[in-house]
């Protein structure tokens, strides 16, 4: 809930895991500060773009513009547009392939 979400962040914790809606959601009633965050990580990332969670994407990553953010993208479909379109929200990503091995499994 809201408020469980609100006592948890007033404590300071170093990592916060949430929806792109519920961390929109938390900075616009002023629970959750990103002014010290220094990475975002972004699972599902073709799902975000593919879907309204792109405007709330672009309202997290306006409030850490400005500073050294590192950012992690994952998918399973990672394809070039997708790259671009995440790209026009975070213009500082970059893309980085690994490559499927064959043994793992």
């Amino acid at each position: 809930s809201a408020t469980e979400d609100a006592v948890a962040l007033r404590k300071g914790p170093q990592v916060v895991v949430g929806t792109p809606g519920r961390l929109e959601y938390l900075l616009r009633a002023g629970m959750l500060e990103l002014d010290d965050a220094g990475m975002l990580v972004l699972d599902e990332v073709d799902h975000i773009m593919s879907t309204n969670m792109m405007e709330q994407l672009a309202m997290i990553w306006g409030a850490m513009r400005g500073r050294d953010v590192q950012v992690m993208a994952f998918s399973a479909t990672y394809t070039r547009q997708l790259q671009r379109q995440l790209e026009r929200v975070i213009p500082s990503v970059e893309l980085l392939k690994v490559a499927q091995d064959e043994s793992f499994g």
